[in-house]
């Protein structure tokens, strides 16, 4: 049988060892390992955020190197297309002016704006005819011949036409034209035309020739 005495002992020296435990536990020094490995992840984790920083401030940069570089524009070259004065032959189809006969004649181009040209031309014979179209200028088209690139530049309009026939009735007339000029080189330009008249009758002529290039400013 336990004792009074020895009873009341036992339950006094229960909360001191109770309390012992406790402050054993807290002083109990942590794994070996693990505070290093804590370290190690924490390192890592800044090495990482540290890198993404780096990438994104070079991206950055390089974003704005490319934002201030110059774009490289693109050259467009204008066709040559030049004013002339010529000379050449009318091939006569059918009429009863000039327009209609072969004869010696001139012709010549003046630009008036991008896309119009004046075109004035005589025919001389024994009764000279004088034309006086304004015409439409398509775009130069580009073709290959034996292995030369040449600029065609093809053209359309009308105007009027006058002879210096004393005997006909009907001197002025009006004009159709259509042809192509062919820039052979800096100095000269071919030339063709179709030239149709209305008067009395209808003249039919196809004149042909070689304009000298005029110099630009």
């Amino acid at each position: 049988m336990i004792s009074p005495k020895f009873l009341s002992l036992a339950l006094l020296i229960t909360p001191f060892l109770g309390l012992t435990n406790t402050l054993s536990a807290k002083a109990e020094p942590p794994t070996p390992g693990t505070a290093s490995t804590n370290a190690g992840l924490l390192s890592e984790q800044e090495n990482g955020s540290d890198q993404t920083t780096k990438a994104t401030a070079e991206e950055e940069n390089v974003a704005q190197l490319q934002r201030r570089e110059p774009r490289p524009q693109s050259v467009r070259r204008d066709p040559y297309y030049p004013n002339y004065i010529g000379v050449g032959l009318n091939l006569g189809i059918d009429g009863n002016t000039a327009i209609g006969n072969t004869e010696f004649a001139i012709n010549s181009r003046i630009q008036l704006t991008p896309d119009l040209s004046f075109r004035p031309g005589a025919i001389i014979g024994d009764n000279a005819a004088i034309l006086i179209p304004v015409t439409y200028d398509f775009i130069t088209r580009n073709v290959n011949i034996r292995e030369r690139e040449l600029s065609i530049n093809p053209y359309v309009g009308g105007g009027v036409f006058f002879t210096t026939d004393d005997e006909s009735d009907d001197d002025v007339g009006g004009l159709l034209t259509g042809g192509v000029d062919v820039p052979i080189s800096r100095q000269l330009t071919a030339n063709a035309a179709l030239n149709v008249g209305f008067n009395d009758e209808t003249n039919w002529g196809i004149l042909v020739g070689v304009g000298y290039n005029l110099p630009q400013n």
